[in-house]
């Protein structure tokens, strides 16, 4: 099952940093929650998911449960974590932020990774090879 959030133009540079940054918040949690805790499926992950112009947040979980319940677990989940984003102190907000600005700042480690870089481009349909990701406006 995938479950989509569509956000918006993938253009928009301040948007595409923003929706990194809740992957980035959501990334174990979504794991740790939704996998271990609740057992909703052995492949469980979240992701930024880019197509042709647009943008969105993806679940995907592989279950054996009824798509309808694994739907109400994400949204509890999701529903869930929005209060305790929106809770984050401003320290800890700070240190999620640098750590993905890091992130995204460490070099490609070998070929493989900068072919996968590219791939992943050229499937997404936008083709901006140039572009890493939108971090001159929140590093």
């Amino acid at each position: 099952m995938l479950y989509y959030l569509a956000i918006g133009n993938q253009a928009d540079d301040p948007l595409r940093a923003r929706l990194l940054l809740v992957d980035h918040l959501l990334k174990d949690p979504t794991f740790s929650v939704l996998r271990t805790k609740e057992q909703l499926g052995y492949i469980v992950q979240s992701m930024v998911w880019y197509r042709s112009s647009t943008m969105g947040f993806v679940i995907r979980i592989q279950s054996e449960r009824h798509p309808t319940y694994v739907e109400k677990r994400i949204e509890t989940f999701l529903e869930s974590h929005r209060s305790e984003i929106a809770g984050m102190n401003t320290e800890e907000f700070e240190k999620q932020r640098k750590g993905l600005v890091n992130k995204q700042r460490q070099r490609l480690e070998n070929l493989t990774e900068e072919t996968s870089r590219f791939w992943y481009h050229i499937q997404s349909e936008y083709q901006d090879f140039t572009r890493r990701e939108p971090f001159k406006n929140i590093g």
